[in-house]
């Protein structure tokens, strides 16, 4: 509905910033009878209730989501977020300490075994 085509037809006019069909614009003339303003007037109130229920439907989206973040803020403010920091670094230097033991057991043991197949 955006492309040149539709937005420059001779048929359609802008309302608000909405493309319309002609036939409801003002001012129309047809069998030497004024057509009524009902059209637009209908369109506008369209407009103004889609305008308004978009509004709504995002206070309404924004404040549990803005409600949401300031709890997970005041969370992260606290001690027990601190504290499971403290435990994750502790695990990840355990965690770390081990594969180093490990990657140093597993090269004597690969050391070793080359060494009795290099007796045989």
């Amino acid at each position: 509905l955006e492309s040149d085509w539709v937005s420059n037809f001779l048929d359609v006019d802008t309302l608000e910033g909405f493309e319309i069909p002609e036939q409801v614009a003002n001012g129309q003339m047809h069998d030497k009878k004024k057509a009524s303003t009902r059209g637009k007037e209908a369109m506008s109130e369209l407009i103004s209730e889609s305008k308004a229920i978009v509004k709504e439907y995002s206070a309404l989206l924004n404040e549990p989501f803005g409600a949401f973040c300031e709890s997970q803020r005041k969370w992260a403010e606290t001690d027990a977020v601190r504290d499971r920091e403290y435990e994750g670094d502790l695990l990840v230097k355990r965690l770390s300490s081990k594969h180093r033991t490990d990657a140093s057991e597993s090269n004597r043991s690969v050391v070793a075994q080359f060494a009795l197949a290099s007796q045989r």
